[in-house]
C-alpha cells in the first residue's frame, strides 16, 4: 500500500466520525518534514506522519515530532488504519477524563 492511501483511510475514517483532518501535502508552504495529517480532536492537536512497510522517519520528521511533542502535542506514526484508530480512540479517551 502507498502512503497516500493510507493517508486517504485516515481522512475518511476522521470524516465520517465528525473529527477535524486535514493533509498538508503538496501545500507548498509547509516546512519539510510538516506531518502528513493534522488533527484535532476535542481540543487536543494531533499530528500523523503515516508510513507504510519499511519506510522509516527522515531527520527532518524526527525534528517535527520531537517540537510537537515537546509543545504538548500528540504525535503519531500508524503504519496502518488500524493503527491510527488505535490513537484517535486513546485521544477521546484522554477527553473525557478532562
Amino acid at each position: 500500500m502507498k502512503e497516500s492511501k493510507l493517508q486517504k483511510q485516515i481522512l475518511d475514517y476522521c470524516r465520517t466520525h465528525g473529527i477535524y483532518a486535514t493533509n498538508i501535502y503538496g501545500a507548498g508552504r509547509c516546512a519539510k518534514g510538516t506531518p502528513d495529517l493534522l488533527l484535532c480532536i476535542h481540543g487536543y492537536y494531533v499530528a500523523m506522519e503515516c508510513k507504510v512497510g519499511n519506510n522509516q522517519l527522515q531527520d527532518d520528521q524526527i525534528i517535527h515530532r520531537n517540537r510537537i511533542l515537546k509543545a504538548g502535542g500528540v504525535w503519531s506514526c500508524p503504519r496502518s488504519l488500524d493503527d491510527a484508530i488505535a490513537v484517535i480512540k486513546d485521544v477521546e479517551a484522554w477527553t473525557k477524563n478532562t
